[in-house]
């Protein structure tokens, strides 16, 4: 129970965002939350919430614009049905929140190893004359 609600709250996070500032802010808002909150988030877990919320936008136009028609006239630019634009869209969530995920586990992986390897500072070796 307590996965799925943090599941909500994340894609209602993802929704947000994207209507705060579209589609750069998949990538940004999964690195984010997956720093802050590291235990509570997996890659997939984020990109599974990213391409919901898309979905749930997108069904939610669907129901109250006329979706159906713009899918059809880019669809057509495209020469693929507007289902498959619908598809592609979903799918481009997944990897950019997927993708915000990797990096912030690189960035999260290189500072661990930074501050295992920096050890406490030796003072520097005096000489002969005690400089």
């Amino acid at each position: 129970m307590r996965a799925t609600i943090r599941f909500v709250w994340t894609a209602l996070v993802f929704a947000l965002a994207t209507w705060l500032a579209p589609w750069p802010a998949v990538a940004a808002v999964s690195a984010l939350l997956l720093l802050l909150m590291p235990r509570a988030f997996s890659p997939v877990m984020l990109a599974s919430a990213a391409a919901a919320a898309w979905a749930g936008i997108l069904g939610w136009t669907w129901l109250y614009a006329p979706l159906g028609t713009l899918a059809a006239e880019v669809g057509g630019i495209f020469h693929v049905p507007g289902g498959v634009l619908m598809a592609l869209s979903v799918a481009i969530a997944f990897g950019l929140a997927w993708g915000g995920a990797e990096v912030a586990l690189v960035v999260r992986a290189r500072d661990a190893r930074r501050q295992t390897t920096a050890g406490p500072r030796k003072a520097p070796a005096t000489t002969a004359l005690g400089r």
